[in-house]
C-alpha cells in the first residue's frame, strides 16, 4: 500500500524535480535516491548496449517501469545475504559453509523476503543497518557512522541503531579492559559507567563519528519539528507499551517454529523459578512481582489503537486485532504471561553469546524503537528481530527452519498473488504482512 506514494515520488526525482514532495510520505528520500541511481545505471547500460542492437532506454523510460523500480530491492536482497554471511562469520567461529546457511535463513525471514519484491524501504533500510553494525564490530567507526547516515535516509528511527552500534562498541571496549561481573548485573553496570567516565576523552574521540551524526540528527528534529517528514497527524509519536510486548511474542514465536526451543523455554522458565524458591532468593521473586504489576498497569493504560489498523483489512495485523484483541477488552492481558516467557527465553538465548550489558542495550534499543509507534506494523520488527537472531544461539535444526521459512513465504506470496479482492474504493487489493 506504500507503493502508490513511493513510485510517483521516485519518478519526480527521475525528472529532476527534487523539490517536489508528497506530504503523505513520512520517511526521508533514501529509497528514491537509490531508485534513481539504479534507473540511471540501467539507462546508461542500455545506451552502451545499443551497439548490439538493443534499443536504448532513457531514464524516464526506466523510471516509468514499476518492475524496474522494484528490482532496486532485489539488489538490496542480494546485498543483505552478503552482509548476513559476513556478520555470521564475524560474530561466530563457524565455517564459511555454516555462515552461508545461516545467511540464507536470515535472508528468507518471511517479513524481509516478502518486501524484497515490492518498492518499499525495508530491504534497503535493513541492508544499511546491518552493514553499519558489521563495520562497528570491525571498529571502522567512521565508515559505520556514514552507513548509519544512509540508513537514516531510509528510515529516521534507524538513529536508534546508530546509538546501538556506538553502545555495543563501548561495551566491547569495557569487556576487553576487565572481566565482567557475569552474576551481578548491577555491579557490572556501575563499573561500566565508571569506566566511561575514567576514559571519557579517549572514548569520545573514538566514537566521535556517531556523536557527530547524532548531533546532526538532533538538528534535523529541531528544524523539522519532529521525526516524520509528512502525514504528521497519522504518525505522531505516542507511548505504546503494547508494541514492545507484541514484538517479544512475535519474535519468540518465530524463534520457536521448530518446537524444540518452546519446550526448552517453558521447562527452563519453571525450573528457574523453582530454583529461586528453593534457594530462598525472595528479593528476585519480589522484583518479578513488582515488574509484573507495572507491566499489567502499562498494558491497561498504554496500549492505544491506530485508526488505520481498524480500517485497513489488507494487512494481517487487522485480522489479529479484529479476531483476538477486540474480542474482549481483557484479552490484551494474556500478553503479560506470553511476554514474561518471551523475555526470559530471549534473554537466556542472548546470554549464550553476549554479556548482560549487551542484552540490556538490545532491550533498551528495541523498547525506544518500538514504543513511540502507534501503528501496529510487523515491518517495524525487522531490524530488532534480525539483530536478535544474529546474536542468539537459535541456528539449530537449520534445515527444518529453512523449510518452515520457505513454506511461510510460499503461502504468503500465494495469498498475495492469487487471492486478490475488491477494496471499498473499487480498486484491487491484496493481503500482505
Amino acid at each position: 500500500m506504500d507503493e502508490p506514494f513511493h513510485i510517483p515520488q521516485t519518478q519526480q526525482y527521475c525528472q529532476g524535480n527534487f523539490l517536489e514532495w508528497d506530504q503523505k510520505i513520512t520517511t526521508l528520500p533514501g529509497l528514491y535516491i537509490f531508485g534513481v541511481i539504479w534507473a540511471s545505471l540501467l539507462s546508461f547500460l542500455t545506451s552502451i548496449a545499443s551497439s548490439l542492437g538493443i534499443a536504448p532506454a532513457s531514464i524516464s523510460t526506466t523510471c516509468s517501469s514499476i518492475t524496474i523500480l522494484r528490482l532496486t530491492n532485489v539488489w538490496f536482497a542480494l546485498g543483505n545475504f552478503w552482509i548476513f554471511r559476513k556478520l555470521c562469520m564475524q560474530t561466530n567461529a563457524i565455517s564459511a559453509h555454516e555462515a552461508t546457511k545461516r545467511a540464507l535463513l536470515m535472508s528468507l525471514f518471511p517479513l524481509l523476503f516478502f518486501y524484497n519484491f515490492l518498492y518499499y524501504t525495508d530491504p534497503g533500510s535493513t541492508f544499511f543497518v546491518m552493514w553499519m553494525y558489521l563495520e562497528s564490530l570491525r571498529n571502522n567507526h567512521s565508515r559505520s557512522a556514514m552507513l548509519g547516515a544512509i540508513a537514516i535516509l531510509f528510515r529516521q528511527t534507524n538513529i536508534i541503531w546508530v546509538l546501538f552500534a556506538a553502545g555495543s562498541s563501548l561495551i566491547r571496549m569495557y569487556r576487553f579492559s576487565r572481566p565482567p561481573f557475569e552474576d551481578n548485573i548491577v555491579k557490572d553496570l556501575w563499573n561500566f559507567v565508571a569506566y566511561i567516565f575514567r576514559n571519557l576523552f579517549k572514548l569520545l574521540k573514538i566514537h566521535f563519528p556517531y556523536i557527530f551524526l547524532t548531533g546532526i540528527f538532533v538538528g534535523f528534529l529541531v528544524v523539522n519539528k519532529g521525526i516524520v517528514v509528512g502525514d504528521r497527524t497519522a504518525h505522531a509519536p505516542v507511548f505504546n507499551f503494547g508494541q514492545f510486548l507484541i514484538f517479544l511474542g512475535f519474535s519468540f514465536g518465530f524463534l520457536c517454529l521448530d518446537g524444540q526451543l518452546l519446550q526448552n523455554s517453558i521447562f527452563g522458565f519453571f525450573r528457574t523459578f523453582k530454583l529461586k524458591i528453593q534457594e530462598g532468593r525472595w528479593l528476585d521473586l519480589i522484583l518479578v512481582l513488582l515488574a509484573s504489576v507495572a507491566c499489567i498497569y502499562l498494558i491497561h493504560h498504554f496500549m492505544p489503537v491506530h485508526p488505520y489498523i481498524l480500517a485497513d483489512n489488507r494487512h494481517y495485523t487487522f485480522y489479529i486485532w479484529k479476531n483476538i484483541f477486540r474480542r474482549h477488552e481483557h484479552v490484551k492481558f494474556v500478553m503479560y504471561p506470553v511476554s514474561l516467557l518471551s523475555t526470559f527465553s530471549i534473554w537466556r538465548l542472548l546470554r549464550n553469546q553476549q554479556s548482560n550489558l549487551w542484552c540490556l542495550l538490545f532491550f533498551a534499543a528495541t523498547f525506544f524503537l518500538l514504543t513511540p509507534a502507534l501503528l501496529l506494523e510487523f515491518r517495524y520488527y525487522l531490524a530488532p528481530f534480525l539483530m536478535l537472531k544474529l546474536n542468539s544461539s537459535t541456528f539449530f535444526n537449520l534445515n527444518l527452519q529453512l523449510g518452515l521459512y520457505v513454506l511461510i513465504n510460499a503461502v504468503t506470496l500465494y495469498i498475495f498473488l492469487e487471492r486478490p479482492y475488491t477494496w471499498v474504493d473499487g480498486q484491487i487489493a491484496r493481503f500482505m504482512w
